[in-house]
């Protein structure tokens, strides 16, 4: 779980590590940053994807998922899926979709959580928010509670002050395009944020 909770601290500890491996044998320190046509920020991002992909191919063979991080709660007895806190669209605006670094930013194993489908469906690409917001002719925003298929959504998805509640502290609005997660995950997603803004520039 560590991984998920210090993601840039691990990332760190990765990539040391693996540099003191390639040091060379008659114990100079050499590393691979020193090798003719070497540079540690090549060797540093070919070590994260082979990583990250060693990892993304392990979950897809079906291992015990239990140890990777969950977001937006829900999931007792339900399927989960993959959702990238920044999403994949933002990435690659990012980064471009030609770069060298498109697989490892949109692979990166520190910006993938399991989510419910419904959940993760809801949230699509909207941005974060702390809590529901009125506007400057509503101050006080709408709350509409039920099943997120209920017809009633219908009004909110057309409402800019109207906040679709999800349950457990989960509210999205469609019109503004805001998503407000559960207070136990905001820590969780601020550091994810964090990484992928200093790693890939997002």
């Amino acid at each position: 779980r560590m991984l998920h909770l210090y993601p840039s601290h691990q990332r760190a500890v990765l990539v040391s590590s693996v540099i003191r491996r390639s040091a060379g044998a008659d114990g100079t320190g050499a590393d691979e940053a020193a090798r003719p046509g070497g540079t540690e920020e090549g060797d540093e991002e070919r070590v994260l994807f082979g990583y990250v992909s060693i990892l993304r191919e392990t979950v897809n063979r079906g291992c015990d998922l239990d140890k990777l991080g969950r977001v937006y709660g829900g999931y007792k007895k339900r399927k989960l899926n993959i959702e990238h806190v920044v999403p994949r669209a933002v990435i690659l605006a990012a980064v471009g979709n030609a770069s060298d670094a498109t697989a490892p930013a949109t692979n990166d194993l520190f910006n993938m959580f399991l989510a419910v489908p419904i959940l993760n469906r809801a949230r699509r690409d909207y941005k974060f928010c702390a809590a529901p917001f009125g506007s400057a002719a509503k101050p006080r925003p709408t709350l509409m509670y039920g099943k997120i298929n209920s017809p009633k959504r219908k009004y909110s998805e057309n409402a800019r002050d109207v906040w679709w509640s999800l349950g457990d502290g989960l509210f999205v609005n469609d019109r503004l395009s805001r998503f407000v997660p559960r207070p136990e995950d905001r820590g969780l997603i601020g550091r994810t944020i964090l990484h992928m803004c200093e790693t890939w520039g997002c």
